[in-house]
């Protein structure tokens, strides 16, 4: 114990002594494991910490199947979730829920918030408590004794002060009053999909409500398993009975039923992209490492005496080494702690830019994980780096160190370990910037997307009309027939539409299509569907689309006129790929050799370019346009309205929400953004992949610039009697020029090609992140490979134009 103290005591001042050294060691070590220590603080929270619920691991989420079509996560019907949950014997609780937008309104200005309709048992299935007051009882799932409320923590902060009292006061929803039972604690998220729900409410069904039916599948279901059932189990049970369910009700022909982990559900789309950002910083110190421990066995040449005299005075080969480990350990734990600091301010800068469809609301810092992560990367770096030099440095000749005039013991330091290093650094740097380059490849290709819409000048924004409030269709037709037209009549605005989905807003709205004179589906399974929009007649030129073929809808396409239909490219080249689809007709529902239904027939006026309505990245499906007027009793009070201005759309805002409300003074607008800011937040998990790639490739690019400067640098020092003498032989400048940029040339190559084997084999694992960009892309293998010639050989200028302008005469006394 007192051997080791002495060498650390005795490392501290080897430190101390030299300090310019130490610093840029420990620079290096801090980036890399500043770096490591950010991103491991995110893979911590998200994928490795707890979920915000009781046991987690016995959660699972339960899905309706359709095997026959490979189709395993869908959601359920009423009536079937009561199945499962009344049948099954392997869960402890089972409950169901679905998201929907709130108007919530009464003191403060009304306000759009996502809620959920949850059974009544959902927060004893998830194991969470409020931290406030109570959740729901069995009796409020009955309609009637439904109107209670559950608040998030973020909403009762925001709207509500933190009021202690807040628990059977009453908030208004969809105009009406709602009691509230309790808040949940502050780091609840549930359900997992962003937006952040902030409300809850029992589902209760109104009686002969047609969303309590089979065939209306919207409820997804969540389930705690009972102590000492697997999955397996679970998985088998609900399966039974799903082929049970099948047999007993003709609509749940071909359906069945599955389980899944709900931490699998919670982190699995965004597990591969944490995995992949933690490989990317890895390969960064990795990068750091080989540089440090270049840098180390540059040192030990010139520590070859000090060395050489320990030993002769009785040091052991162990001894010398367990001193120079001692010294990699201490910088080690030094780096490690200023990466720690480092740390803290990358954690804040991350948490900005991470998006939260990828945060979910997990808090990513510093807990007792991540320090025993930082504490470990330390010490296995010190062990890395500090290794192979320490043992080489225990190498040391005797006899030839000691001799006067000896040279500083360069000789016993190995160059071709210091080679291989170099080598190391290019290919580990190669690997990561063809990651990045794929990355920003991708995310370029997605800005150049055509989105089949003119974003420019566009303003957007939701309203939702509470069914309590607008209960018949004439009413919601009504109430944007004239927000329309009041804002069309604005200063500045040049038309106005809506929509009852919105590009790149989400909502996968969809119907079974027939068509007139067509052979009939012979079963449910192989009816089409096509996606299905409402909209006002100037919802086209509000967004820029263009029609193809035929016309646009009118005033005189009423709720009173004959049924007409505007449908896209991606439908007629499924459906009339070499038939003119005017005048054709169609209707949304299952043929009626199926059912017993008769569906109103709508008349085919139009034809409209496709939209990229989901995400850039994903094409068009057969949608089907009718006008919002002949929405029948489907008429809906959840419209999108896009204003085309002539001038900047973000001025507007004000005074679309003055119109709104002249019109209903508790009407909330939700979502009022721009069409640009819609288009840059469908992208922003692409940018903040892209960018932390962008900045770890720079970073790695950098590294190894130093590492091949470092290394000439070195063998220009080392051989300088040398070079003195081939220029005292007639060599030129320029020769020595070639030999030496020869060198980094010849490192920089062996490292490439290495690199770029390793990065065709790992650049694979990331091909569902990118976008019309194959992983094995040639223009980004090809570019990173000549930028990192280029750089690498700006790196080799610099000690090679010094060796070339080495004098001769001085030279050769070098070391004589």
């Amino acid at each position: 114990m007192n051997s080791i103290w002495y060498d650390f005591r005795y490392s501290f001042r080897k430190i101390q002594q030299d300090k310019r050294f130490s610093a840029i060691v420990i620079f290096m070590l801090a980036l890399g494991i500043g770096a490591n220590t950010t991103i491991f603080s995110a893979v911590n929270a998200i994928l490795l910490g707890s979920l915000p619920y009781r046991e987690p691991d016995r959660l699972l989420s339960v899905w309706r199947t359709i095997p026959a079509e490979d189709f395993f996560r869908g959601e359920a019907a009423p009536p079937d979730f009561r199945e499962y949950r009344d049948r099954n014997k392997v869960f402890e609780q089972m409950g169901a829920y679905y998201v929907s937008g709130f108007n919530l309104s009464g003191g403060s200005a009304p306000e759009r918030v996502y809620g959920a309709p949850v059974t009544a048992n959902i927060f004893q299935a998830l194991g969470v408590n409020a931290v406030i007051g109570r959740t729901f009882n069995a009796e409020e799932e009955q309609y009637g004794n439904h109107r209670v409320v559950v608040l998030s923590y973020d909403l009762w902060q925001r709207r509500y002060g933190l009021d202690q009292n807040i628990t059977n006061k009453t908030v208004e929803i969809d105009g009406q009053s709602y009691s509230v039972a309790g808040v949940m604690p502050e780091n609840f998220w549930f359900p997992k999909t962003p937006p952040r729900v902030d409300i809850w409410v029992p589902l209760a069904f109104e009686p002969n409500s047609y969303l309590n039916t089979r065939r209306n599948y919207f409820l997804s279901m969540i389930a705690r398993l009972k102590p000492g059932v697997t999955i397996k189990q679970a998985e088998a049970e609900m399966a039974l009975i799903g082929r049970n369910l099948e047999q007993e009700f003709p609509e749940n022909d071909g359906f069945g039923a599955t389980v899944v982990s709900y931490r699998e559900e919670f982190v699995g789309d965004i597990r591969l992209t944490l995995l992949l950002l933690l490989g990317a910083v890895g390969f960064v110190l990795l990068i750091a490492c080989a540089n440090i421990a270049n840098l180390l066995l540059a040192r030990a040449g010139a520590r070859n005496k000090e060395v050489a005299i320990r030993t002769a005075i009785g040091a052991t080969r162990r001894r010398l080494i367990g001193q120079l480990m001692s010294e990699s350990v201490l910088i080690g734990l030094i780096g490690g702690g200023a990466g720690l600091l480092l740390a803290y301010c990358g954690i804040s800068v991350l948490s900005a830019l991470t998006p939260s469809d990828i945060s979910r609301g997990m808090k990513i810092g510093v807990d007792m994980r991540v320090l025993i992560f930082t504490l470990a990367l330390s010490v296995l770096t010190s062990v890395i780096f500090g290794l192979a030099p320490a043992i080489q440095a225990s190498k040391t000749d005797l006899n030839e160190t000691l001799k006067e005039g000896g040279r500083s013991g360069a000789a016993g330091v190995s160059n071709g370990l210091r080679k291989l290093l170099v080598v190391a650094e290019v290919a580990f740097a190669i690997v990561l910037l063809v990651g990045a380059g794929l990355i920003i490849k991708s995310v370029l290709k997605l800005r150049q997307v055509e989105p089949g819409f003119n974003p420019q000048n566009v303003l957007t924004m939701m309203i939702s009309l509470p069914d309590t409030k607008y209960n018949q269709p004439h009413q919601k037709l009504a109430f944007f027939q004239q927000l329309t037209q009041r804002l069309e009549t604005s200063p500045g605005v040049q038309s106005v539409g809506a929509s009852m989905a919105m590009p790149l807003a989400g909502g996968r709205y969809a119907k079974l299509l027939s068509i007139e004179g067509r052979l009939p589906a012979a079963s449910m399974g192989n009816v089409d569907s096509a996606r299905y929009r409402q909209i006002t007649p100037k919802y086209f030129n509000a967004m820029g689309m263009t029609m193809l073929k035929g016309r646009a809808f009118g005033d005189q396409d009423s709720e009173n006129s004959l049924g007409v239909a505007i449908v896209n490219e991606s439908l007629v080249k499924q459906h009339f790929p070499s038939e003119n689809p005017l005048g054709k007709r169609i209707w949304l529902g299952p043929p009626e050799n199926l059912t017993t239904t008769r569906f109103p027939r709508l008349t085919i006026v139009g034809v409209v370019n496709d939209v990229r309505f989901w995400s850039l990245d994903e094409p068009d499906r057969p949608t089907v346009y009718v006008p919002h007027t002949q929405g029948g009793t489907e008429v809906l009070g959840t419209m999108y309205v896009a204003v085309r201005t002539l001038s900047d759309p973000a001025n507007f805002g004000a005074a679309a929400r003055r119109q709104a409300q002249s019109l209903d003074a508790a009407q909330p607008l939700a979502e009022v953004m721009t069409l640009e800011e819609r288009m840059a937040g469908s992208l922003g998990k692409h940018h903040f992949i892209m960018t932390l790639f962008g900045i770890f490739g720079i970073v790695a690019l950098l590294l190894a610039a130093m590492g091949v400067y470092g290394l000439l640098a070195y063998f220009v020092s080392q051989r300088t009697r040398e070079i003195g003498i081939r220029m005292a032989l007639g060599a030129e400048q320029r020769d020595v020029l070639r030999m030496m940029l020869r060198q980094g040339v010849m490192l920089t190559l062996s490292g490439i090609v290495l690199g770029l084997l390793a990065a065709f084999a790992v650049t694979h694992v990331m091909s569902s992140l990118l976008f019309e960009v194959s992983a094995a892309d040639p223009f980004v293998f090809g570019l990173v490979s000549l930028a990192l010639i280029v750089i690498t050989l700006l790196a080799s200028y610099l000690p090679a134009r010094r060796a070339a302008q080495i004098d001769p005469l001085i030279a050769m006394r070098h070391e004589c």
